[in-house]
């Protein structure tokens, strides 16, 4: 490659590894961890931290899923009770996503799951609490139980929880809105 080729951060991390850091957040635990309690949810997955294809906006959600008649919507807030609690930003995100079909977002709060630990390497990990397993898995019955199977067998039906507002948002694990939806 020639000597100042300009590249994306990926490409560099991949041509030349040793020349960046790359930090696992608690964001990637906490979403690979959704990933694998809920396969079902993969054939409508569309975005991971990436702004919504052909949409009018470079915000990034979380994750991202595009069902038949909705969508669901990840947020990870690892600053706990001082997250970005903005709704002009999830209503931007539903215009990118055309702006027609209500949207589902699904907040939660990382606090007590997850703990910074750093090894003899001097490099930070995280590692799962005893309080991860149980709420993630809360998380997981929530989606199965109120999204997943809400769509019916022909998945053409809309969640209740998803059809009080064009977005909708639930909470997990916030001090004052326990798994409230607000």
């Amino acid at each position: 490659m020639a000597k100042n080729t300009p590249m994306c951060y990926s490409c560099l991390a991949s041509l030349y590894p040793d020349s960046v850091m790359l930090k696992v957040r608690q964001e990637h635990l906490i979403l690979a961890e959704v990933q694998r309690l809920c396969p079902d949810l993969e054939t409508w997955f569309l975005a991971w931290d990436c702004p919504v294809a052909g949409g009018c906006s470079l915000l990034r959600p979380d994750m991202l899923w595009e069902m038949p008649r909705f969508y669901l919507h990840l947020e990870v807030d690892e600053r706990g009770d001082i997250h970005e609690n903005n709704r002009q930003r999830l209503e931007i995100i539903h215009e990118s996503m055309g702006g027609l079909q209500p949207g589902l977002v699904i907040r939660i709060n990382t606090n007590n799951m997850l703990t910074k630990v750093q090894h003899t390497d001097g490099e930070n990990k995280y590692r799962a609490t005893t309080h991860f397993e149980p709420k993630m898995q809360e998380v997981a019955t929530f989606i199965k139980e109120h999204v997943l199977d809400d769509m019916g067998p022909d998945a053409l039906e809309i969640p209740k929880f998803c059809t009080e507002d064009k977005v909708s948002v639930r909470k997990f694990f916030f001090e004052h809105t326990h798994s409230a939806k607000t």
